[in-house]
C-alpha cells in the first residue's frame, strides 16, 4: 500500500475524503491528516508519505508554500492539488512550482479513481526501478567494469563526503582521471522515444549501451569513462587535452556526434560542464551538463552546448511572453484555424535557436495557457478535461516532449480537440441564433429584453450567447436590439401627436434621456431634429 497524507483546513472535507473513498482498492492507505501546511510538515517528518493531497487556501502555511517545501526537501513525494475553479491565481503558481496534477472541486469518485490509479502506476514503475537498481548494485561487486561504473555513479550523486581515497580508487579501476581537472558530459539519443515505440522492450537501454561503448572507444588515450547512470543517462567524465580545454572537449564530442551518425545512424545531443576543480563538487558539474542538454529543446536535435555558452548568455525577454488567449478564443468562434496556427508559430518561434536559462519556462507557460483554455471551454459548455481523458492525454505530458515542434503539436492538438467540439456544438448555433433573433424581433419593445434575460430563456451562459450572436449575425446583442428600436422609433416619430417620451416608452426605453442618446448614436441627430428633418440624418447605421 502507498501512503497518502490529506491536507485541508476543513475537517468535514478531510473526513469525507478519508472515509468515503475505497483507497485500499486503489492501492493506497491514509497515513495521516493535517489542517494546514505546518501540520503537514510535521506529519511528513515523522512518517513520510508517498503522495500528498492538499488544498491550496489554508491558514499558517498554504498549499503553495507546502509545495515549495516538499520540492526542496522531499522531491520524491508526489503532490496532488485539490482546488476550485476560482483559485486560478493559486493554481497557476502551483504550475510554476512544477506541480501539474490537480483535482477540481467538486470532484466525483470517477475522477479520483482515474488520477490515483494513474499515480499508482507511476509509483509502481519507480518502485520497480529502485529494485532493479538495488539488484544492479549487488551484481557490480562481481565485475570490475560494473564496480567502476558504480564508483563513478557514487561520485556523480555526491555520496562521498570528501575527496579522501578517490584518487586511489580511480587508480584501482585504471581510470587515470584527475577528478580535480575534468569535465562532465551528458549525451542524449535524439528521437529515442519514437524508436522505442516501434521496437521491442529494452531497446532504449540497448541503444544507449551501444552509444556508451562507442564513446569509450572514441576517448582513445584521453583519461575518462562514459557510463550509464541509474536513470540510463549517458554520462562522460574525462580530462580534456591541453590548456584550451573547452575547444578540446567540444572537438571530442563533435567528433563522437558525427561518427555516431555516420556509422550507427544514431543522432545525439550533448552538453558539457565547466572544468571541475574539486571532486566533491562533481554533482554540481553534472547539473551544469544537464542544463546544457535541456537546451536541445530550443537548439534542436544534434545540438552541442558548453555550460560557458549558458553563463555568457543574456536573458532574451521571454518572461512576459504569453499566448494571446483572446485572439485564440476569437479565432475558434470564427472557425479560423489558420490564425490559431499563426499564433502558435509566433510564440514557439520566439524560442527557436536561443539559449533559455530557465528551460522549463515554456512548459509552465503552456500548462498555464491550457488550464485557462480549459476554463474558457467551460464558459461555452465544453469540458475539455473530459475530452482529453477519453484520449488518454494529460496536460503534464508536455514536460516529456524534448523539442519545440513536439510541444507545439501537443498544444495544437488540444486546441483542435476543443475547436472540433465547439464546431460540433455550434451545429445547432444557427438555429439557436435564429430563434433568439426572432424573439427579439417580436419583443424588442419590452424593456425586459437583455442579454441575461435571453440567456435565461435559452438556458445558456450569457458570455456564450453574446459571442455566438456576434459571430452569426455580425452585431453585438445590444446593438441589434438598439437597431430594431431605432427603426421602430423613426416610424413613430412621423406621428406629431406622439411626444418623444411616448415614443421612447413604446420602443422599450423607460429613460427618455437614454433613448435620445441611443437614437443620436445610430442616426446622427436627436429625435426632435429627426422629426423636423427626417432626410437630413447623416450617420445612420
Amino acid at each position: 500500500m502507498y501512503k497518502l497524507l490529506l491536507v485541508d483546513d476543513e475537517e468535514d472535507i478531510r473526513q469525507g475524503i478519508a472515509g468515503s473513498i475505497p483507497w485500499g482498492d486503489w492501492g493506497f492507505e491514509i497515513s495521516g491528516q493535517a489542517s494546514n501546511g505546518l501540520e503537514a510538515v510535521e506529519c511528513i517528518r515523522e512518517n513520510p508519505p508517498h503522495v500528498v493531497l492538499t488544498d491550496i487556501r489554508m491558514p499558517k502555511m498554504d498549499g503553495v508554500a507546502l509545495m515549495q517545501y516538499l520540492s526542496k526537501n522531499y522531491p520524491e513525494i508526489k503532490i496532488i492539488i485539490l482546488t476550485g475553479y476560482n483559485d486560478v491565481e493559486y493554481l497557476n503558481m502551483a504550475i510554476k512550482n512544477g506541480v501539474s496534477e490537480y483535482l477540481l472541486k467538486p470532484t466525483d469518485l470517477d475522477e479520483f479513481e482515474r488520477l490515483f490509479l494513474q499515480m499508482k502506476v507511476r509509483l509502481d514503475e519507480e518502485t520497480n526501478r529502485r529494485r532493479e537498481y538495488e539488484a544492479l548494485k549487488r551484481s557490480v561487486e562481481e565485475n570490475n567494469v560494473y564496480m567502476c561504473v558504480h564508483f563513478l555513479n557514487q561520485l556523480i550523486r555526491g555520496h562521498f563526503a570528501s575527496s579522501e581515497g578517490v584518487e586511489s580508487k580511480a587508480d584501482f579501476y585504471k581510470l587515470g582521471i584527475d577528478f580535480n581537472n575534468c569535465v562532465v558530459a551528458l549525451l542524449e539519443v535524439d528521437d529515442l522515444s519514437a524508436m522505442e515505440a516501434d521496437l521491442p522492450d529494452g531497446i532504449g537501454y540497448d541503444v544507449r549501451s551501444r552509444v556508451t561503448d562507442f564513446c569509450n572507444k572514441a576517448l582513445g588515450e584521453i583519461p575518462g569513462r562514459f557510463f550509464l547512470n541509474a536513470k540510463e543517462e549517458i554520462i562522460g567524465i574525462f580530462c580534456p587535452d591541453g590548456p584550451d580545454w573547452e575547444r578540446s572537449a567540444a572537438a571530442l564530442l563533435s567528433n563522437i556526434q558525427s561518427n555516431l551518425n555516420e556509422q550507427l545512424h544514431i543522432k545525439v545531443s550533448a552538453g558539457i560542464s565547466d572544468l571541475c576543480q574539486d571532486v566533491v563538487s562533481l554533482p554540481r558539474y553534472y547539473e551544469q551538463a544537464e542544463e546544457c542538454i535541456r537546451q536541445k529543446i530550443f537548439m534542436g536535435p544534434g545540438s552541442l552546448l558548453l555550460y560557458s555558452d549558458i553563463k555568457g548568455q543574456e536573458e532574451v525577454g521571454y518572461h512576459s511572453l504569453q499566448f494571446d488567449q483572446e485572439l485564440i478564443t476569437g479565432s475558434m468562434l470564427r472557425g479560423d484555424l489558420h490564425a490559431i496556427r499563426e499564433e502558435l508559430d509566433l510564440v514557439f518561434g520566439f524560442f527557436e535557436n536561443k539559449v533559455i536559462k530557465q528551460y522549463d519556462y515554456i512548459n509552465r507557460m503552456c500548462l498555464e495557457f491550457l488550464y485557462n483554455m480549459s476554463r474558457w471551454g467551460l464558459s461555452v459548455h465544453i469540458n475539455l478535461d473530459e475530452l482529453l481523458i477519453d484520449q488518454g492525454i494529460a496536460y503534464s505530458n508536455i514536460r516529456s516532449m524534448d523539442s519545440l515542434e513536439a510541444k507545439k503539436s501537443f498544444v495544437y492538438h488540444i486546441l483542435l480537440t476543443l475547436f472540433e467540439k465547439l464546431k460540433e456544438n455550434k451545429g445547432g448555433g444557427n438555429q439557436l441564433v435564429n430563434s433568439i433573433r426572432e424573439y427579439i424581433d417580436e419583443n424588442y419593445t419590452s424593456n425586459a429584453i437583455s442579454l441575461d434575460f435571453i440567456a435565461g430563456k435559452v438556458n445558456k451562459n450569457p458570455a456564450y450567447i453574446s459571442k455566438l450572436f456576434k459571430n452569426e449575425t455580425g452585431y453585438n446583442f445590444s446593438d441589434y436590439v438598439a437597431k430594431k428600436r431605432v427603426e421602430k422609433s423613426k416610424e413613430l416619430l412621423r406621428d406629431p401627436a406622439l411626444k418623444v417620451y411616448d415614443v421612447a416608452e413604446q420602443v422599450g426605453y423607460a429613460d427618455v434621456s437614454n433613448f435620445i442618446r441611443v437614437f443620436k448614436k445610430h442616426t446622427g441627430s436627436n429625435p426632435a431634429e429627426y422629426r423636423n428633418h427626417p432626410g437630413a440624418s447623416g450617420s445612420e447605421s
